[in-house]
């Protein structure tokens, strides 16, 4: 089975390759280049790996939330190599992802993302049976709300913890995680990826949908 995985929707293009026991990531900080660099940084990574774009099995993608902009460029980018390949697509949320920066944990784990406007993408998640699983729905919370929310004794991580550090801080117990974790990894990506596929949650080009938190106030239509 072979599977490229990609994250666009933070400032670090995040791009994985799978095949069987050899794996392969590569990461860009892109910040508003993403669109200019995203096709040739694609083939750059499949031509090095040995592999045509025909040969994947499955397309993988970061949902979201995040970046409109990186949303839209991945869905794109994505949603055109399914249709033309006639493979099928793997979605999964950013914040998924992001949680599986944090192994082996006992603690509640928020990660947070910026969501621009003073606002926080986040959610939560706990370990159970050696998996990481969502334990609330994923939210758009201002910083006053996201205080309220996160638990003591919490561990968060995500971008959003330079934009609020000093708050965050004074949550009781919590753990504030470094820059290295802020952002998804397509290794972590592919394995959510795998075990969608052995449960069969897979999609196709036309089906797919990024996560926007934003409905009132960004009306785009899925591409």
């Amino acid at each position: 089975m072979k599977i490229l995985a990609l994250d666009t929707t933070t400032r670090i293009l995040t791009l994985g390759v799978f095949d069987g026991p050899r794996a392969g990531e590569y990461n860009l900080e892109v910040g508003r280049k993403l669109s200019g660099l995203l096709e040739e940084t694609i083939k750059r990574v499949t031509c090095a790996f040995g592999s045509g774009l025909n040969e994947f099995d499955y397309f993988a993608l970061g949902l979201g939330p995040g970046s409109f902009t990186g949303m839209r460029v991945g869905m794109a980018c994505v949603k055109g190599l399914a249709w033309a390949l006639n493979k099928p697509v793997v979605g999964v949320s950013t914040l998924d992802i992001l949680a599986q920066n944090v192994k082996d944990c006992g603690r509640q784990i928020i990660p947070a993302v910026d969501a621009k406007r003073k606002l926080i993408y986040c959610s939560s998640f706990t370990m159970k049976s050696g998996r990481i699983k969502r334990n609330k729905p994923y939210m758009l919370l201002t910083e006053k709300e996201f205080l309220k929310f996160a638990p003591k004794g919490c561990i968060i991580l995500g971008d959003a913890v330079s934009l609020y550090k000093d708050s965050f801080s004074g949550i009781e117990g919590v753990t504030l995680l470094d820059k290295d974790m802020w952002f998804p990894k397509a290794h972590n990506l592919i394995a959510l990826s795998l075990e969608r596929i052995k449960e069969g949650k897979i999609s196709d080009a036309f089906k797919i949908k990024p996560i926007y938190l934003y409905p009132k106030e960004c009306q785009i239509k899925n591409i």
